[in-house]
């Protein structure tokens, strides 16, 4: 811890340089005597500082996610006061600035356990907030936005009241049901959205699970999003949340089959080339509902739904039928 401490002090510092001439460059680049010239020069050195800032971000990240609860105070002596002002437009016109400290209070809430979650996630929210209603947020702030909502949803529910959690659940509901997946954009950001969705609404234990009676529309929106692949820890958990709705019956499996075969055929698919999107105990509970649709649906509408699967996700499901 001592040397993390030493190496998150330098870093800092390193942060704090790299954000003055950042901020100073942004300030010329906004004056009118500026010529074309002078612009493009100023630009190039934005992005040199913004790839510097991202390295010097990902390593004090490095070392809150090696650390996990022992990090904690590190992060309240170091990093909350300078990054923390950040986190919303008034402490900074930078939006790179504003995306490094969302994505290290995100970090924060997610690996440094349940009295960091709760200590910072009001202060993350402010920026979460801001940073979902403000109409310059790029996608990379937008998507940093929603991580850290989501984590905020798991780890410290308490943060969010019915009201505000409503109005931010229809940002996110807009996010992931406006495109199909294929078609989105940016296909980290709308996993993101229905990750976020998952946890804010339909999961067990999410903040918004008793004030939303009729979760319909929710369901068939994170139905349709599903599987998630970008990111294997975000995977983890919303498959296992599926496992989780069918338990729970909200995901009724005589009126959703389709979508379930399609959905445990990819996973299993993926799993089986080696990418990390459910654990063991996720899949064989997978295979739970499967067995479950062949008590529920009659032989050949099943055949029909599984003739219409991706030949990958076919294979798969014979094999673990096997």
């Amino acid at each position: 811890v001592l040397d993390a401490r030493e190496i998150v002090g330098h870093v800092m510092i390193l942060i704090a340089g790299c954000l003055t001439r950042r901020s100073k460059l942004i300030a010329e680049m906004t004056t009118d005597v500026v010529d074309n010239d002078e612009l493009a020069r100023c630009d190039e050195k934005l992005h040199s500082e913004q790839e510097l800032l991202t390295h010097l971000v990902d390593s004090v990240g490095y070392q809150l996610k090696s650390l996990g609860a022992s990090f904690i105070p590190i992060f309240s002596q170091l990093v909350a006061k300078p990054l923390g002002k950040l986190l919303t437009s008034t402490g900074t016109r930078d939006g790179r600035a504003r995306l490094s400290a969302t994505c290290l209070f995100d970090d924060c809430v997610e690996h440094c356990g349940p009295q960091a979650a709760s200590t910072y996630a009001p202060q993350l929210l402010q920026g979460v907030v801001e940073s979902l209603n403000d109409p310059e947020s790029d996608a990379e702030l937008i998507q940093a936005a929603v991580y850290g909502l989501a984590q905020i949803s798991r780890n410290a529910p308490n943060a969010l009241s019915a009201r505000l959690g409503q109005d931010l659940l229809m940002k996110i509901y807009n996010l992931c049901s406006n495109t199909s997946k294929s078609e989105a954009d940016d296909s980290a950001l709308f996993e993101n959205a229905v990750s976020c969705m998952g946890s804010l609404a339909l999961f067990k234990g999410a903040p918004l699970f008793d004030s939303i009676p009729d979760k319909g529309t929710l369901s068939k929106s994170f139905l349709a999003g599903l599987p998630l692949e970008e990111d294997f820890d975000e995977a983890k958990v919303c498959h296992d949340g599926l496992c989780d709705m069918v338990d729970m019956g909200l995901v009724d499996i005589k009126a959703e089959y389709n979508d379930l075969l399609r959905i445990i055929g990819d996973i299993l698919s993926f799993v089986a080339e080696g990418d990390e999107v459910a654990s063991e105990s996720t899949c064989a509970r997978l295979l739970g509902i499967i067995d479950q649709i062949q008590q529920t649906v009659d032989a050949n509408t099943i055949q029909a739904a599984f003739a219409r699967l991706d030949p990958n996700a076919q294979q798969a499901l014979v094999s673990a039928m096997q």
